[in-house]
């Protein structure tokens, strides 16, 4: 008797959790659809006067107080993509917006060496439009907060002795690169120095027991993205043109299409926008959601896997199976979707939302983020993998065409005016539980002195508000290599190790189609 009203108290002890469980749920969901589609509304300035005063208080801060009350060592302000980047504390917690390269140099490369022609082909670079202004003053800066914004201003304490390291290695231990790029990630920056350094792993083991450098590059994406790190490395560092294997991913218009698009922009916007607020809202309970609200001093880990060196070549030769109708990057994105769909039955019952990330043409000779992010529902539901290979190859060419750029410049143009604490909290109720960035690498190689490259491979933070499982792919002459990245408490090292090794059986898969 007494065991039996034992259970039933359990039973509605477990039901009356659970009601409040889902009410918790439902009650958080309600304020994400709120404060993001009050954010949607904030964001058309020509339809609601009031947002005009963000706009003049940034340009009076900019230029007027930061230009003439200020000393002669304040620099630039941060741009709106910079600043969104760069709301958090990175020299104290966990930065959620780290840019890791490692690339591996032929031959014993000296510590001395690799800073003198640092320095000589990096840092005292000069822009071709102007012979008297520095390629990239960020380097010798770091970040300040003056009056809600963010502005770089000169290290009078600068030394690349402080950014340019080496590393005892001894060539008996092996390194795994998996582990260097997940250190990397979760190490704090130096304060009031700029967020970036080098790290020279000399006498790197390999195979044929040659002589190897390993070089290890860490940015913070509030000074670089991924395209503006190659372009250093490559062009300065290396003294040549980057030459990319694939093509722009944002398609240019005509202007009679240009034209109908400026005009009928206030409707698209809204439509393009809410769809991808309500798809970003539905999936908070997604087991991959990275927790929203974080606490700059929540504390957290990433884990990083890699994919072994992937062919460029099969990858091209399964889209020209399919002609036209498929192209390399939807195959990639396959891959990855496929590989999702195979970490559990969870993952498999309903399309994962992504952000994806697509890097614009004409990227400036400077550092800085020159990209757009879009929205796409991965079909990981999908069980045949042609089928899924072309409704991916469909999501891709609707992106390009869908003037993602114009939407995703508006959108962050907006966001960047507002004052640092505002902008913050905004940011961080974005959420997605994917997050894909696909960078097109050198595809002819680069050396650096006499010291040839042999591979190149980027990884990346889960950065804020945008994914709780990340996958950077980047290309280097005729290899891919994906780096998947995720929180600790979504993914541990097996998870990602296992994902990683599930990319690249899905190439396999789609090479037998």
């Amino acid at each position: 008797m007494g065991s039996g009203i034992s259970h039933k108290l359990k039973l509605v002890e477990q039901s009356t959790s659970q009601f409040l469980i889902k009410m918790n749920k439902l009650v958080f969901a309600v304020e994400q659809l709120i404060l993001n589609s009050t954010f949607i509304f904030i964001t058309l300035s020509y339809l609601i006067p009031w947002w005009i005063p963000f706009h003049i208080y940034r340009w009076v801060v900019i230029n007027i107080f930061a230009r003439y009350y200020q000393s002669e060592d304040f620099g630039k302000a941060l741009s709106p993509y910079d600043s969104i980047w760069a709301d958090e504390d990175f020299t104290k917690y966990t930065p959620k917006n780290s840019l890791i390269c490692t690339f591996t140099l032929e031959g014993d490369i000296k510590l001395e060496e690799f800073r003198s022609i640092f320095k000589k082909n990096v840092l005292e670079a000069e822009l071709k439009s102007s012979a008297s202004k520095v390629r990239y003053p960020e380097l010798q800066q770091f970040q300040v907060n003056y009056m809600g914004h963010k502005f770089w201003k000169n290290d009078p304490n600068y030394k690349i002795q402080s950014h340019i390291f080496e590393v005892s290695h001894h060539p008996a231990c092996q390194l795994r690169l998996a582990s260097v790029h997940q250190d990397a990630l979760n190490k704090l920056f130096t304060p009031k120095r700029s967020p970036w350094d080098v790290t020279l792993y000399r006498n790197y083991e390999n195979d044929d027991g040659t002589d190897k450098t390993l070089v290890l590059a860490r940015f913070h994406h509030s000074i670089a993205d991924a395209k503006s790190i190659m372009k250093l490395f490559v062009e300065c560092l290396g003294q040549q043109k980057l030459t990319t294997a694939q093509p722009q991913n944002v398609e240019e218009k005509g202007f009679i299409n240009e034209l109908f698009d400026f005009l009928n922009f206030p409707c698209q916007y809204v439509f393009q926008i809410v769809p991808f607020v309500i798809k970003s809202v539905a999936s908070f309970h997604h087991p991959w959601c990275t927790t929203v609200f974080v606490s700059d001093s929540q504390s957290f880990s990433h884990v990083v896997g890699l994919t072994e060196p992937l062919s460029l070549e099969d990858m091209k030769s399964v889209a020209k199976k399919f002609g036209e109708r498929v192209t390399s990057s939807s195959v990639m994105m396959a891959m990855i979707t496929g590989a999702i769909g195979k970490m559990g039955k969870r993952l498999r019952e309903e399309e994962v939302h992504c952000a994806y990330i697509l890097p614009k043409p004409d990227h400036p000779p400077t550092l800085g983020t020159h990209a757009c992010a879009g929205g796409v529902m991965l079909p990981t539901t999908e069980v045949s993998p042609e089928k899924r290979l072309f409704k991916c190859q469909k999501l891709f060419s609707e992106m390009k065409a869908s003037g993602i750029e114009r939407y995703s410049n508006f959108l962050v143009w907006q966001l960047g005016t507002l004052i640092n604490v505002v902008r913050k909290l905004i940011a961080r109720n974005i959420c997605n539980p994917v997050g894909i960035t696909n960078i097109a690498g050198e595809a002819k190689g680069f050396s650096v002195g006499k010291h040839e490259c042999s591979e190149f491979i980027f990884s990346a933070g889960t950065l804020t508000g945008c994914a709780g499982v990340a996958f950077c792919t980047s290309s280097y002459k005729n290899k891919l290599r994906i780096a998947v990245m995720a929180k600790e408490s979504i993914l541990d090292k097996i998870g990602v190790k296992k994902l990683a090794a599930a990319i690249g059986e899905e190439l396999e898969i789609l090479k037998t189609l």
